[in-house]
């Protein structure tokens, strides 16, 4: 299950499944995984809102892309681009070969 940003909610930080906070805005509101805590807090305050990703099509079975990423064959500045939109800093993932980023942001 996915979540997107409720309306009006301007910024929702939220840990990953390594423990890594991440920061979602309007203009990036998909949350793609949630931990119990922080899925009960967030729903329970109106911040996000359950989205199904399969009737929705945010994933695409054939790209192995989950929501808000890019697909697995999208060029290597599409995923510099989603990482830094994920919080982390774009010098360090210019250095890093596209099978490094795969591998840090999937």
């Amino acid at each position: 299950m996915a979540y997107r940003l409720a309306p009006g909610t301007p910024l929702v930080p939220a840990k990953d499944q390594a423990g890594r906070l991440h920061y979602y805005y309007q203009h990036n509101p998909i949350i793609p995984w949630l931990n119990d805590e922080q899925r009960e807090h967030f729903l329970r305050n109106g911040l996000v809102e359950e989205i199904d990703t399969a009737a929705t099509g945010s994933t695409s079975p054939e790209s192995g892309a989950a929501p808000g990423r890019p697909a697995k064959t999208a060029p290597q500045e599409k995923w510099v681009e989603f990482g830094v939109a994920q919080g982390h800093d774009r010098a360090e993932l210019e250095s890093l070969s596209k099978p490094e980023l795969l591998d840090l942001l999937s």
